[in-house]
């Protein structure tokens, strides 16, 4: 079993529009993955109902289904503190904290994050698609 873990903004949205590609991700991730989907994001701690609020709006009405899917999480003060690091698990965001970045290094877990740059790769997206297919083939 695999965690996925999703931030918001820089990662399924660019500059508050949706990221090029998001829809052929998510569609395949919560199809691959639809029990073990997470948020990730300062935008939502615990509760998704406002996030979803906020962003459903902006995809169009067969990913706004599957953004409903997406299971929050709770942090006190850090977001790995939402991993479950006893498995295997992808984190997609494009900014990380200091104390996230340790917690990943302590738990030897850098190469579970899949860091997002949508500025230098507008298709960056369709990359992570490709790559989760290929990983699910293996």
């Amino acid at each position: 079993m695999t965690n996925i873990y999703l931030d918001i903004d820089g990662v399924l949205l660019d500059d508050g529009k949706p990221a090029k590609h998001v829809d052929d991700f998510l569609s395949y991730v919560l199809e691959e993955y639809p029990e073990t989907t997470y948020w990730l994001t300062t935008r939502c701690n615990g509760d998704a109902s406002e996030v979803l609020r906020q962003i459903q709006p902006l995809f169009t009405q067969d990913t706004q289904k599957l953004l409903e899917m997406i299971k929050p999480t709770s942090w006190p003060m850090v977001k790995t503190q939402a991993i479950d690091f006893s498995q295997a698990f992808l984190w997609y965001d494009d900014q990380l904290g200091w104390a996230d970045e340790k917690a990943l290094k302590d738990h030897d877990a850098m190469d579970s994050l899949r860091r997002i740059d949508l500025e230098s790769n507008p298709d960056q997206l369709n990359v992570e698609f490709e790559v989760l297919k290929q990983r699910n083939l293996e």
